[in-house]
């Protein structure tokens, strides 16, 4: 069986893609590997009627009415290869199971590279995070910490300030914060540590304190920081997709890529006048339906020329 679209990528914005395309009565398949950059945390917010639901109740509540249509077939696994061109890729799944179809969308994800903390990846999502519209407003008011790590992180560590009034901000020893930005931190309250980062204890996924390398210990019940990303799949690199220097792949307005018959949507990708990736849960579903409805336009005109 030849489908019209293979989605790879079974999160918001695969599984909000899927729906729309299965509404418009294509032939889809949804390959979900059932891992996604949100597995760790305990709630998902900024989703209207539905904030502080857990991940994998969304998913869970998504995948039961997607099985309301009979032409959408969803598959657990994630995909390993992907060969072809526009109007016939192949797709091979990890248990060895090739699927052919005429286009391709890409939601496979970002991965989070987290630094060299003891302690941090346990904590991630529960306590440690990388956005304060997501997750500030549960640890509001009490003492935080802000992992900076270059001169365009400080705006963020000021920003912090707003939602609590014992901000602690890390430099770990290797950023040189200029006069006027400690008299800026300073002014809104913030205290600056300057000793390398050790760890962060706290019980299970909570945090009450920062370690530093001399044994000393600061109070933080949450830490936030930016990190890097990088692609969760190679398969932007086999299809020969461009990737802009943060590592998304290049899409244009209609979330198309360089490759033609490839789309991608979700955090894993963005257009080069948007300065960074999106990674609002909310944010990601849209962006699977905005590339989902030109998919289907693609679609549509390219039935005219068979």
């Amino acid at each position: 069986m030849k489908y019209e679209v293979i989605v790879v990528g079974g999160g918001p914005a695969g599984m909000s893609a899927a729906n729309l395309l299965a509404r418009a009565r294509r032939k889809v398949l949804l390959l979900d590997s059932g891992s996604g950059r949100n597995a760790n945390v305990d709630s998902i917010h900024l989703l209207v009627s539905r904030d502080g639901i857990a991940p994998e109740e969304f998913r869970s509540e998504a995948r039961r009415q997607l099985e309301e249509y009979p032409e959408l077939q969803t598959v657990a696994g994630a995909a390993v290869r992907v060969s072809g061109q526009e109007g016939d890729f192949t797709v091979e799944a990890e248990n060895g199971t090739e699927y052919r179809s005429s286009r391709v969308l890409l939601t496979t994800g970002l991965a989070d590279d987290l630094p060299q903390i003891e302690g941090l990846e346990e904590k991630w999502g529960r306590s440690a995070f990388l956005c304060p519209y997501c997750d500030g407003w549960e640890v509001r008011d009490r003492p935080m910490s802000v992992l900076v790590t270059s001169p365009e992180d400080l705006p963020f560590a000021m920003m912090m300030t707003r939602w609590s009034p014992k901000v602690t901000v890390l430099t770990g020893g290797e950023l040189d914060i200029s006069e006027r930005d400690r008299g800026i931190l300073g002014s809104l309250g913030a205290a600056v540590e300057e000793r390398p980062v050790a760890g962060v204890t706290g019980p299970g996924g909570s945090m009450d304190s920062v370690v530093l390398d001399d044994g000393g210990t600061v109070p933080s019940s949450a830490m936030f920081l930016h990190t890097r990303t990088q692609q969760r799949s190679d398969l932007p690199r086999q299809l020969g997709c461009t990737l802009l220097e943060d590592g998304c792949v290049e899409v244009d307005h209609a979330n198309k890529t360089s490759v033609s018959g490839v789309y991608a949507a979700g955090d894993m990708a963005r257009p080069v006048y948007q300065p960074v990736p999106i990674a609002y849960v909310a944010a990601a579903a849209s962006d699977g339906l905005v590339a989902a409805g030109f998919l289907d336009a693609d679609l549509f005109g390219a039935s005219f020329q068979q």
